[in-house]
């Protein structure tokens, strides 16, 4: 009997006498053990990326951590200095005018005059239902991307109050973003795991474009590829809710 007729009973090693048959056996298997076993890998390394405590934010005690794995192995894994940096990402401004104009005429001045275009808007009393494109107004909102000091505020509103006697300048909304450099995709799930919602909180979900919304998948791969993708995690709804 060769040693490659009983296939349950194969050894696991190659001999003079094995068959080329036996020599892709072993090899198909190991190469199906090597599969699983970085399959493992990556989802235990997910998995410790999605904690928040495996993470350190300090330079002095950054140290390589360690991956443990279910059956006792560990390797040692190279930590890098996530940096922190938080911005006002936009603020709204609603202001009014002396004259009532049109929304494109003031987003074309200001686009000429700073050098940059501005989501504008504008408000209407009467007529809801008529198309604004063409309408004037007295009361605009405007909204101001890339806050990083007062005077990215004060540039827009004295050009406004100059050429249109703008006044009545209230703040409506202020978005403010928390910047992660040199972080992994995982690290987003983290942070996510580690805020205390509200018991009355809801609408959680990963979403990119419109309609694009679903609910945030339970499997780690999945999530992370998803954020790869672009797909952002969301709770509530930034128009009515207070977080």
């Amino acid at each position: 009997m060769h040693l490659e007729s009983v296939q349950d009973n194969s050894p696991n090693y190659v001999t003079m006498t094995s068959s080329i048959n036996h020599l892709h056996h072993l090899l198909n298997h190991y190469q199906s053990k090597w599969n699983h076993a970085v399959e493992v890998a990556e989802h235990q390394d997910i998995i410790e990326k999605s904690n928040i405590h495996n993470y350190e934010f300090d330079r002095k005690k950054l140290k390589p951590k360690m991956l443990s794995f279910k059956n006792g192995a560990s390797i040692q894994v190279q930590q890098s200095l996530i940096k922190i940096k938080s911005q006002i990402d936009f603020i709204n401004v609603s202001f009014n005018t002396i004259k009532a104009t049109q929304r494109s005429y003031i987003k074309k001045f200001l686009t000429e005059k700073i050098g940059k275009k501005h989501f504008i808007t504008e408000e209407h009393k009467h007529n809801a239902t008529v198309n604004t494109d063409s309408m004037a107004s007295c009361t605009f909102n405007i909204r101001i991307h890339d806050v990083s000091n007062k005077k990215c505020i004060h540039k827009i509103v004295h050009a406004l109050k100059k050429n249109y006697g703008a006044f009545n300048f209230r703040i409506t909304c202020i978005e403010l973003a928390h910047d992660f450099y040199n972080a992994p995709p995982e690290f987003l799930t983290a942070l996510f795991k580690s805020i205390q919602f509200d018991a009355d909180v809801q609408n959680i979900r990963i979403f990119r474009l419109k309609g694009e919304n679903q609910s945030i998948p339970y499997e780690p791969i999945r999530l992370k590829n998803l954020l790869l993708q672009g797909f952002n995690i969301g709770v509530n709804d930034y128009r009515k809710d207070d977080v």
